[in-house]
């Protein structure tokens, strides 16, 4: 019988703290818009690289680099919010992309996830 792609993975693997953001615009007295993001929760979490590239815009490289990123199921991760994780002294963000809930069981989650990095 062939194993399933979505085989419980030990929580081992979950080796990254990260932190769950969500954004806020408020408008101030000239209409322009602040946004602001404030931490929801921290958890453990598999970080895993995918794939990147560079590009030249405006005379400065761009990095794009996808994360596949994996965790106890949160249902607060949605593609409104946006994942920090600390590494070597400087903090990565990750944009996420629609996150799986892996079986619909509400127990673990898959989450591609999008890091720009300027100025490389």
């Amino acid at each position: 019988m062939a194993e399933s792609p979505h085989k419980t993975r030990n929580v081992g693997h979950l080796r990254k703290e990260v932190v769950i953001q969500s954004k806020t615009e408020t408008r101030d007295a000239l209409g322009g818009i602040t946004e602001t993001w404030e931490d929801n929760t921290t958890v453990w979490a598999e970080v895993e690289p995918l794939s990147g590239s560079e590009t030249l815009s405006a005379g400065q490289v761009k990095a794009h680099v996808t994360h596949r990123i994996r965790m106890r199921y949160d249902e607060r991760l949605t593609t409104t919010r946006r994942i920090l994780m600390a590494e070597g002294g400087s903090t990565r963000t990750f944009h996420v992309i629609p996150p799986l809930n892996i079986e619909e069981r509400g127990n673990r989650m898959t989450a591609m996830a999008s890091e720009l990095i300027a100025g490389v």
